[in-house]
């Protein structure tokens, strides 16, 4: 899971330093660049997935994602830091840019896990210990790079591992040159020891769902993920009915579903003329019905289609929502809400959101507030002050952001 994330000079972020939950709410009025916050972890997976040249371009250009400057160009940094099974992770990476073309002027990654190894001492007694590994690359502004690799072996402890342990331990390396000096050294084959880093950032799905994408006819897809607009939704949830896993999640989203259509037994997705389209099979006054997609309200089908992307199998690491109340009964977003606790206990989840009644819904500690001030975005942790009004019950969260804003 990602624990913190550091931004300089990427779209309206001029700099913002900010640690990351379980949930994270991200608050802000129209404009003020919480989207731009959700996109430097989407361009990051970008990168590992594609490269470095696609997800500039997918953005248009470098111009478009760096922030605009009247004189001198403005170095772009992005920091991610991540949570693994055993162990902790960093990225660091930096671009330069002039006349529309980029380089990259530095890159830093960082790997470190420790292991628990039983073995037998020279009397064949029981011997355990704990590995302790560290995997760094440093690369610089001129394509050359070099990943050195530190190991030592300590007795267990009770508490988390000492990681300066692994200062003083011999460092063993290699290194050499990239044949594109635009590339991104962590992506390319000679980091292969990095692999659970490079995977860390390639784990991340971001959805902005709306019902016209989900009414339109879904030719059969094999992508493994739910895509960021829904197309592969029918997909997506007909393959999930093989698998133990798929069937609990179909029926944790149907029984979510039931609090909007209390009449609902089942969904099922037919295919018809190559195409595969969502049923909704309904029980009413004794009699059975079947509605399809375009019967359903805009703001029922949308809910049916984050249920999907938060419940979908097998579960990103990571899933974004961006402002999922749009189209929705303010009424109904409690059992998104409810949804999002529940997956959270195994995915983590980026929400954005300007809606004060689903604000109201998650831990104050939960809420990351985004405003912006001169043309620039400001990122933060709600301020102590607004929390503890919250705590004592004088405001809500949704209050508060209607009556002064959220401030970090």
């Amino acid at each position: 899971m990602y624990k913190a994330l550091e931004i300089s000079h990427f779209k309206s972020v001029e700099q913002a330093s900010v640690e990351f939950g379980q949930i994270n709410v991200l608050v802000g009025g129209n404009g003020t660049g919480k989207s731009n916050v959700v996109d430097a972890l989407r361009f990051v997976r970008d990168a590992a997935m594609h490269g470095l040249d696609r997800a500039i371009s997918d953005r248009h250009g470098i111009d478009s994602i760096r922030q605009w400057s009247p004189t001198r160009p403005f170095r772009i940094r992005i920091a991610v830091a991540f949570e693994i099974d055993d162990g902790r992770a960093a990225y660091d990476f930096s671009i330069d840019s002039k006349n529309g073309q980029f380089s990259i002027s530095k890159e830093d990654a960082l790997l470190e896990h420790v292991q628990e190894v039983s073995s037998e001492d020279e009397d064949g007694k029981p011997e355990d210990y704990w590995f302790m590994a560290r995997t760094r690359l440093l690369r610089a502004l001129d394509g050359s790079y070099q990943i050195t690799k530190q190991q030592v072996g300590i007795e267990p402890t009770d508490g988390p591992p000492d990681w300066r342990l692994l200062d003083k331990a011999t460092a063993t390396g290699s290194g050499g040159k990239l044949d594109q000096s635009d590339d991104l050294a962590l992506f390319t084959r000679h980091a292969w020891e990095l692999t659970r880093l490079r995977r860390a950032c390639s784990q991340f799905q971001a959805y902005s769902i709306f019902p016209n994408t989900l009414r339109q006819p879904q030719e059969p897809s094999n992508e493994t993920y739910l895509l960021p607009e829904g197309r592969n939704l029918a997909s997506v949830f007909k393959r999930m009915r093989r698998t133990r896993r798929g069937v609990e999640a179909i029926n944790q989203i149907t029984e979510a579903m039931r609090k909007l259509l209390p009449s609902l037994e089942r969904i099922s997705i037919l295919s018809v003329g190559g195409y595969l389209v969502p049923q909704f099979h309904m029980m009413e006054r004794e009699r059975r019905h079947i509605f399809n997609v375009s019967q359903l309200s805009d703001g029922t089908l949308r809910v049916f289609g984050l249920l999907t992307a938060l419940y979908q199998e097998p579960k990103p690491d990571v899933i974004a929502l961006e402002e999922p109340e749009q189209t929705i009964n303010p009424g109904v977003l409690p059992v998104l809400a409810d949804s999002i606790k529940e997956v959270s206990k195994r995915t983590q989840i980026f929400i954005t959101t300007h809606s004060p009644h689903l604000l109201d819904q998650f831990d104050p500690n939960d809420v990351i507030s985004v405003d912006i001030e001169n043309g620039r975005t400001r990122v933060g942790k709600v301020g102590q002050v607004q929390i503890d009004a919250v705590r004592h019950r004088l405001f809500t969260l949704g209050e508060l952001l209607i009556s002064e804003g959220l401030h970090p």
